[in-house]
């Protein structure tokens, strides 16, 4: 199965020999719509996803990133899923020594990592440092190998203007993970993704113009018809704008949403999902085949696939100790959701194992 994936993305995306741009390519997954009501119905409102990081340095142990880039972006990751409840627990981090994997550019795009190194209960996070600069500047990558699916790679540094002057960035500290990760959950880009979005949302008295957005796009309509806006957003140092006047095919304006990971915003102005977006992720971290492989149940405090008495024996510990309730621990034991571990999440523990 992998290597039939392989074969398709290697078709979709051929060998270059210049990356000029990070690119946040989604493989091969194009619905023709979602089924919103059932997507709205999720039953849960909170998750804990496993994931591994995987560094690729040089043979020689050379690794050409900026001290704590990682860190700092896989930071920024786990604090922008948070809030909308999808804790990403790390639970590893390996090293592979690989000249071929590390200088991928030269030799091609480095699509083994998902058929030699992939681990099937992780959402596996790989960092390639180096670029082909031969070009002249900074140029980055990023791609999710499948959407949705477990596996995403972010390599090399991008310059955008910041107040005037041109201030460069290593992807792995920016949102570009983030980004990536959505893919892995079903996101699609919030422009063009499937033919040309219009603007318009309801049709009142303009029959010129129909409503497309649950057919084209992303097939969201909580998110604002757009083309790609890579390099049209500003950032001044403390806001972003975005001036350019666009019409769609309808004449409409278009006004897209700057602030959207799923975007191509500058890396300053990423910040938020629609509640569209997060019920398309519950929905493949609850049901897609690839995705649920990498959820920790709720209740099961060791992750060892099964809720028993251990897990309830952690319980009664979280609650005896007086050190601070890790994120983790909150997150899988607190089965009532009252933001707190006590004894009715054990009697609730102790009734879905006996069930």
């Amino acid at each position: 199965m992998n290597f039939l994936i392989i074969i398709l993305i290697s078709i979709i995306y051929p060998n270059i020999d210049h990356l000029t741009n990070w690119e946040c390519d989604s493989g091969t997954y194009h619905p023709s719509s979602y089924d919103t009501a059932q997507i709205q119905s999720r039953q849960i409102d909170k998750t804990v996803v496993r994931a591994k990081i995987w560094e690729i340095h040089r043979d020689d142990g050379l690794f050409e990133m900026p001290v704590n880039a990682i860190e700092e972006g896989f930071q920024k990751l786990v604090e922008a899923y948070k809030q909308y409840g999808i804790l990403i627990s790390l639970y590893d981090t390996e090293i592979i020594y690989s000249d071929s994997l590390y200088y991928f550019t030269e030799y091609s795009r480095p699509f083994e990592l998902m058929q030699n190194h992939s681990e099937g209960q992780f959402m596996n996070f790989f960092y390639l440092p180096h670029i082909d600069y031969t070009g002249g500047g900074f140029t980055g990558y990023g791609q999710a190998f499948n959407t949705p699916g477990n596996e995403f790679l972010v390599a090399g540094n991008e310059c955008k203007y910041v107040a005037g002057n041109l201030e460069c960035y290593d992807l792995a500290s920016t949102f570009i993970p983030i980004h990536e990760l959505g893919h892995c959950f079903g996101l699609l880009h919030t422009h063009k993704s499937i033919g040309e979005e219009h603007v318009i949302r309801e049709n009142g008295n303009d029959d010129s113009c129909e409503v497309n957005c649950y057919d084209t796009g992303d097939f969201l309509c909580d998110t604002d018809a757009s083309n790609s806006i890579r390099d049209d957003v500003l950032f001044n140092g403390l806001d972003c704008s975005y001036d350019l006047v666009e019409n769609d095919e309808c004449g409409y304006i278009y006004t897209p949403q700057i602030d959207n990971f799923m975007s191509y915003t500058h890396f300053e102005c990423a910040h938020t999902f629609t509640q569209q977006q997060i019920d398309i992720a519950y929905d493949n971290i609850q049901n897609n085949i690839v995705v649920s492989k990498t959820v920790v149940s709720l209740g099961d405090l060791n992750d060892d696939s099964t809720l028993n008495v251990l897990d309830a024996i952690g319980l009664v510990n979280i609650i005896m100790s007086t050190e601070e309730i890790s994120d983790f621990n909150l997150w899988i034991g607190d089965l009532n959701n009252d933001l707190g571990i006590n004894v009715l999440d054990i009697v609730e523990l102790i009734n879905l194992i006996l069930t």
